[in-house]
């Protein structure tokens, strides 16, 4: 066989075994998806072969830092409007194409062990409840809807002294399960997340029910990819893995 043949051969196969470069989409999301999100990334992975979903978890508030710092994104999800307001004042997104797919509600959680024994809000005065674990509220949606709950009750100003602050949700988790605080508010969905080692207590009182709306970013070198994973969390399918992470529906 001529020797120019040979390594034409030869070039062939090497580039038909040479692995494909996976197509990447990078979603920055609150870190109270995470589980939901997970899900949908499998999903969109099986559904679009070669395509690999880069997940960064994050409090909102940080995610946004990143964006504004320069951190490539493509499809942004934080836990409030507020973030994403922000996120389309600085440009990073359209104002008209977010769109807004889950809510959740606030919740007073206790360890499983039920100890220090807590019913309501009200208990949460008592002198033997010491440390009451809430998420950063200048960085964390779920934070700041824990202190809005606290001031409609007017337990805020009393409870300040005792708070524990925790940079995101999964981490005030783990203070909760390990008992370092006596209490904390979390998101109803995390109670899924808790395993039977958090449990809920009182559904706290707020106006406007946690939002979540999700983006494409203006800078996104991958508009359609990401425009179709945005379209999968809307999706009927989506719902559902949000719904079965504890997470309600938008129009609810």
């Amino acid at each position: 066989m001529p020797r120019i043949t040979t390594l034409f051969l030869l070039s062939f196969f090497l580039l038909l075994s040479w692995p494909v470069q996976a197509r990447e989409l990078i979603v920055s999301a609150a870190a109270s998806l995470t589980e939901a999100f997970e899900e949908i990334s499998a999903q969109f992975e099986a559904d679009n072969p070669g395509v690999r979903i880069i997940r960064n978890y994050a409090a909102s508030g940080a995610l946004y830092r990143q964006m504004t710092q320069g951190a490539p994104v493509d499809v942004y999800a934080p836990a409030n409007m507020h973030w994403m307001q922000e996120a389309a004042r600085a440009g990073l997104v359209e104002a008209g194409n977010l769109h807004v797919f889950a809510q959740n509600q606030v919740v007073l959680a206790v360890p499983g062990s039920d100890k220090p024994d807590i019913s309501t809000p009200e208990d949460l005065r008592l002198g033997r409840i010491r440390r009451i674990g809430i998420t950063s509220p200048a960085t964390s949606p779920a934070g700041n809807y824990a202190m809005i709950s606290l001031k409609n009750l007017g337990l805020w100003n009393e409870l300040e002294q005792k708070m524990i602050y925790a940079e995101t949700v999964t981490q005030l988790m783990d203070y909760i399960r390990r008992g370092e605080v006596d209490a904390g508010l979390i998101y109803a969905s995390d109670i899924l997340r808790g395993q039977d080692e958090i449990h809920k207590k009182y559904t706290m009182p707020l106006d406007t029910p946690p939002a979540y709306p999700v983006a494409v970013l203006s800078s996104s070198t991958k508009p359609g990819l990401a425009r179709k994973f945005v379209d999968l969390v809307l999706s009927q399918k989506g719902q559902a893995i949000m719904e079965k992470n504890g997470f309600q529906a938008a129009s609810q």
